[in-house]
């Protein structure tokens, strides 16, 4: 399915990403995040870095994984392929690409 870069997106892969881990342990991450890193996942434009960056500071090295699940899911919904790339850059090619096309 190729859908355009859009909070709603976005928020689906961070979603997706963190129920890998399971329902319980997402929501506690989820509070960790709007608690401890003032992250408001309803803020319009969703900030990636920022998530990501809380994120890689709760998980430290094991981030690495959930960041590959993150480009999974964001290659899922696309439909693209992000070749030597983690999430962030994914994400970064993706705005450039959209911009392109305006």
């Amino acid at each position: 399915m190729i859908s355009p870069l859009n909070n709603e997106l976005l928020l689906n892969v961070f979603e997706r990403g963190l129920n890998s881990l399971g329902e319980s342990p997402k929501n506690a991450i989820w509070f960790i995040l709007e608690d401890q890193f003032n992250i408001d996942r309803q803020e319009n434009p969703i900030n990636v870095q920022k998530i990501s960056f809380a994120l890689e500071k709760i998980f430290g090295l094991g981030y690495t994984f959930l960041d590959t699940i993150l480009k999974q899911n964001l290659e899922e919904l696309t439909g693209k392929t992000f070749q030597k790339k983690n999430f962030l850059e994914s994400v970064e090619f993706l705005k450039n690409e959209a911009q392109l096309t305006l």
